[in-house]
């Protein structure tokens, strides 16, 4: 999305939580392209909104990401953490398909209603 997310006037419908959904999020990392998943909460013309799922402690400077109480991918165990932010950012940033074996505890989703920031 070319506009920042301030200015944007788009509106954003807010999924019910059995709608929510996980879809790879194309991202840039030292001129690299990465894929990570990202927690699907809305949609609107042409955009998501969603939250970054990371292993990272931090993001940018001293921004704390919220650890998860379960790793959303099933089968894996390692520590987890969700983005306190909401991005909304264009569909071709996302996958075309949402993302199989990939779900969100009770607890965490709580607390993923909690940072929704309604538009």
């Amino acid at each position: 999305m070319s506009k920042s997310k301030k200015n944007a006037k788009t509106k954003i419908l807010i999924y019910e939580k059995g709608r929510r959904h996980f879809r790879d999020h194309i991202g840039n990392v030292r001129g690299k392209t990465v894929w990570h998943p990202a927690y699907i909460v809305g949609e609107g013309d042409n955009v998501y909104a969603s939250f970054g799922i990371t292993h990272k402690k931090k993001k940018g400077k001293g921004h704390n990401n919220h650890p998860l109480s379960n790793n959303p991918q099933i089968g894996k165990h390692s520590e987890s953490r969700i983005k306190r932010d909401m991005d909304i950012e264009h569909r071709g940033m996302y996958s075309k398909r949402p993302l199989k074996g990939f779900k969100m505890s009770k607890k965490d989703d709580e607390y993923v209603d909690g940072r929704i920031s309604r538009p």
